[in-house]
């Protein structure tokens, strides 16, 4: 998959995750604003600063489904170090939100609870080597803020071309 295509693929995830993080503001009660996180025509760390009665949060968006073999997701382990440092940076949690059209959920979880350990997650699988690894976290321990459509979930297969 191209960068032009990674890109517009992320981009749809990162449309999907605002309308659903939106409503499920509302839901909730929440006062909330959401900003761009740097330019989002390029690659960049980060997608979001959101504020959620008050707080501010730095959010990444992930486009892509769990494992099908395994009741659970992953990020590069680089993306992994790199949200830890900017958290540290800029003094803000970070959450990991993935919009997964094979869950048809849009979920997310703050990287510093997803982070305790229970005996088996977050697992760490380096076999492409330790600045290519992947960091796994079980999807039950993310909150769901959505449920895509079908349409939705038919454009993101269409588009989609990963290696999971």
């Amino acid at each position: 998959m191209a960068f032009n295509d990674r890109n517009e693929y992320g981009r749809i995830g990162e449309n999907l995750f605002i309308k659903y993080f939106y409503a499920y503001a509302v839901k909730m009660g929440w006062e909330v604003e959401i900003e761009p996180y740097g330019d989002m025509n390029s690659s960049h760390r980060i997608d979001f600063i959101v504020t959620i009665d008050g707080v501010r949060y730095l959010i990444d968006v992930k486009t892509k489904r769990c494992r099908e073999l395994y009741a659970d997701t992953g990020i590069d382990y680089p993306d992994y170090l790199g949200y830890n440092d900017l958290s540290m940076e800029e003094d803000l949690d970070v959450k990991i939100a993935f919009v997964d059209y094979h869950l048809s959920t849009v979920y997310w979880g703050n990287l510093n609870d997803l982070d305790v350990y229970d005996g088996k997650y977050p697992k760490f699988d380096y076999r492409c080597g330790a600045s290519k690894g992947i960091v796994y976290f079980r999807t039950d321990s993310f909150e769901t803020i959505g449920y895509l459509t079908r349409e939705e979930i038919e454009l993101l297969k269409s588009k989609e071309n990963s290696r999971w």
